[in-house]
């Protein structure tokens, strides 16, 4: 018994769409492959401007450094005038002045530059310059782990979407090796149908010809039978007149 087979018009449809599957997926392939370069790319001058910052920030604070130095240079000049006015009056009356020296090196020195006005007491004369690059660093870190975390969650996002396309483009192309499988059982059928047929022709054709043979020797022997029966016929014909004259002439 034969399978069942698939229409002509369906089996051209389904080729449409392997077809169509085929240039889908190469198209997306080419897609996948030209984002990742510009992604690559997109990383590299990343890197370059994030190198580039880092310097920038160290040469700000190479300057801010600077700047504090000299602050804190202008700041000490003063404390210096200061401490010799506390000597000066020391020399007045010393256990007033040395209350009054207290009071004056515990009150805040201000100096004014062109970044703004800086405080700085005897308590706190030296800045905290060594947390605050541990900050910075731990900052720089902490933004860099969040950056790779959303990149990492959109790589898997993208991978998903990836995935559930190259799903769909899996059952597409096992309908359609379905269909081609379909199709070339149809031909192999088709081609079966072709060879009978062409035997049977040619069986037929031999027979008709055996048969036209026969009837062509057929009719040569009844036109021999015809044509000797025709002399029979004349030669008794002939006879008859010879027969008729002789009974005459007696």
């Amino acid at each position: 018994p034969c399978s069942d087979s698939v229409p002509y018009e369906e089996a051209l449809a389904n080729r449409t769409v392997l077809l169509s599957s085929t240039e889908s997926r190469e198209g997306l392939t080419q897609q996948v492959q030209q984002s990742l370069e510009k992604i690559a790319k997109l990383e590299q001058e990343k890197e370059h401007w994030m190198l580039e910052a880092q310097l920038a920030k160290i040469r700000l604070e190479k300057e801010n450094k600077r700047v504090f130095d000299k602050l804190k240079n202008n700041v000490g000049n003063q404390r210096i005038e200061v401490t010799q006015e506390i000597s000066l009056m020391l020399d007045a009356s010393e256990q007033e002045k040395e209350d009054a020296a207290e009071k004056l090196l515990r009150e805040p020195v201000k100096s004014t530059s062109l970044v703004g006005m800086l405080t700085v007491t005897t308590e706190n004369e030296e800045a905290p310059e060594a947390s605050t690059r541990e900050d910075l660093i731990k900052n720089h870190y902490m933004a860099r782990i969040v950056e790779l975390t959303s990149q990492l969650q959109l790589a898997d996002s993208k991978a998903v979407h990836f995935h559930a396309e190259c799903r769909a483009l899996a059952k597409r192309l096992a309908l359609g090796e379905k269909t081609k499988e379909a199709s070339l059982e149809e031909m192999r059928l088709a081609k079966q149908n072709i060879t009978r047929l062409q035997d049977e022709l040619t069986t037929t054709k031999r027979s008709y010809e055996d048969q036209l043979s026969m009837m062509s020797d057929h009719l040569c022997s009844m036109t021999e039978t015809l044509s000797k029966q025709r002399e029979e016929i004349d030669t008794l014909k002939l006879a008859s007149k010879g027969n008729s004259k002789k009974n005459k002439n007696r």
